[in-house]
């Protein structure tokens, strides 16, 4: 049975809603965060329905909280127009909805996330970062798979060698002490139980092309960078469990049509070939779910009661920006269909079925589409992931070395033309090798992400921060006098000192420390190039700390 959790503002919202999924499942109300949070920490929701503020804390900020979030709704009011983040939820909904609405969504959501799993799917975990197995073990349920788990290479084989249950799939660590992920794959490919198993290795070490080449070599199926997206791992992971008799439940479907009994027979035969569809007789409702929720492939009815199709097209197009798919179907006359299909391809059609059609007809362009759809993502996936690791330190999510010193040459070009003050921070994490020593690699990252994240809360938003390697950082403060940067240096020197890591049982009571050497360039300090800035605010930065660390020095 389907079991929904509510939690709304008010009763009247959390009541109607019982009322409309009646006989539906198991409907669990929740008057407040904290009383979710605590059913949560012993029984589990097949979807969750709130309100976008509760007890005046958002929506946003309620799910944040929560480990393992079950596919959410979330429900806002008819005159709310700013853009959703539509990333932290599963479907957004505007009031005022109907009971078959409801149902249908929520019908839709569980058909996606909860199908019935024909495959006795475990999947071995390798991490000697219990944060990390963590959050693996926390997808891997989500996706509705076993797992087991292993903290280092030894007690993977020992595991492989003596439990009678065969992993599906192994996710190992690459950086591992003792036996690294490589090793542990030319181990399991020498197993003859295992030598098949699909290997995801997981490294910090994704741009190293000799260790990807080892990698290869070695039978691992694929690398994946850390820190890694959750969209990532997922997709990783299904790739090797298509569900059986299922043809694609990660894209969805979204059909109008106003004449209900039409609507229901097309959605019919599409869900029935294994697709993920929502349909609707409303093309007010059709405009709002596909504004507010993410679909993979739109098919219209050509005539609609109060709209044409291709009206409606040039709205999704134009209006709303919508890049999905259209599908166009109606019974044209011979004379008129050159001219209405040439309309149709004009107004960002992308297909039409003329009707009466034949069931394979449809199915082939549903399926065509999806794909093309699917790869056009997966193309700008690929791209913006090329683009954010050409950007970005990969550990931390700050502007890597190259990019920093980038943005630092233009601001100071800009700056001697314009004639204003640039100042530059250079920062160093004090005693980080003993952190590492003392606590390991995998919690020297914790600590520097942690470090980089209350970094940027110190700055402003016209600042650039970056990592130019190891535990050393530079923030850029343009527009900013040796004044101004001294109070920016030392809001971060003290923010850094206040910095916890309760969440971490094993380092929760570590306290780290910055040094931080200044620079400015102004018109009474003639700096000639970047580099002579950098230069000084490294100088400074030795002189921090040889004088006992977590200061700030200006040249």
């Amino acid at each position: 049975m389907v079991k929904v959790g509510i939690l709304s503002n008010t009763k009247i919202t959390a009541n109607l809603i019982e009322g409309m999924l009646l006989g539906f499942g198991e409907i669990v109300k929740f008057s407040n965060r904290e009383e979710l949070y605590q059913y949560l920490l012993s029984d589990s929701l097949n979807l969750l329905l709130i309100d976008r503020v509760v007890d005046n804390f958002t929506s946003k900020e309620i799910i944040s909280k929560i480990d393992k979030l079950p596919p959410t709704i979330l429900i806002i009011s008819d005159d709310y127009n700013k853009d959703i983040d539509g990333d932290n939820y599963s479907f957004v909904l505007k009031r005022p909805f109907s009971q078959e609405e409801m149902r249908d969504i929520i019908s839709f959501l569980v058909f996606k996330e909860y199908p019935d799993d024909p495959q006795n799917i475990n999947i071995l975990i390798v991490d000697d970062s219990k944060i990390l197995r963590d959050i693996l073990k926390s997808k891997i349920e989500f996706l509705g798979y076993n797992y087991l788990e292993a903290s280092n290479g030894e007690e993977a084989l020992n595991l492989l060698t003596k439990n009678p249950l065969t992993p599906s799939l192994i996710i190992t660590d690459q950086e591992m002490p003792g036996i690294s992920g490589i090793q542990l794959s030319k181990r399991i490919r020498d197993l003859d139980k295992s030598k098949n198993i699909p290997i995801l290795m997981i490294t910090s070490l994704y741009d190293d092309m000799k260790l990807r080449n080892e990698a290869f070599s070695a039978g691992i199926n694929q690398i994946i960078p850390k820190p890694f997206e959750d969209s990532l791992i997922e997709s990783s992971i299904k790739q090797f469990f298509p569900r059986n008799g299922q043809t694609d439940q990660s894209s969805k479907i979204a059909l109008l049509d106003d004449s209900n009994s039409r609507r229901k027979a097309m959605e019919s035969i599409i869900r029935g070939h294994g697709y993920h569809i929502l349909s609707t007789t409303s093309t007010d409702k059709f405009i709002q779910f596909v504004k507010n929720n993410p679909f993979d492939l739109l098919i219209i009815d050509f005539i609609l009661e109060n709209t044409t199709g291709i009206e409606l097209i040039q709205e999704l197009r134009n209006n709303l920006s919508i890049s999905a798919p259209i599908l166009i179907y109606t019974a044209f006359d011979n004379i008129n269909m050159r001219k209405k299909l040439s309309e149709i391809f004009n107004a960002g059609g992308n297909d039409y079925l003329l009707a009466p059609f034949e069931i394979e007809e449809l199915i082939f362009k549903v399926k065509t589409w999806l794909n093309y759809f699917k790869l056009l993502k997966e193309h700008k996936s690929r791209e913006s992931q090329l683009q954010k690791i050409l950007t970005y330190d990969m550990l931390t999510n700050v502007y890597n070395r190259f990019n920093i010193l980038k943005r630092g040459e233009e601001y100071f070009a800009l700056s001697k033309r314009k004639g204003y003050p640039l100042s530059l921070l250079y920062m160093d994490i004090d005693h980080f090798k003993r952190v590492n020593d003392t606590y390991g690699h995998n919690f020297g990252d914790i600590v520097l992400k942690k470090f980089s994240s209350v970094v940027n809360t110190g700055i402003r938003k016209e600042d650039v921060f970056g990592r130019v390697g190891g535990e050393e950082f530079i923030a850029i403060l343009p527009y900013t006098s040796e004044k101004e940067a001294s109070i920016v240096a030392e809001k971060i020197r003290d923010m850094v000192s206040k910095i916890t890591f309760e969440e971490h049982n094993e380092i929760k009571d570590l306290k780290i420390t910055t040094s931080i050497g200044v620079s400015v360039f102004s018109n009474q300090k003639n700096f000639s190039t970047f580099d002579d800035i950098i230069s000084k605010a490294d100088k400074a930065l030795y002189k921090a700390k040889t004088a006992g660390r977590n200061k700030v020095v200006f040249y």
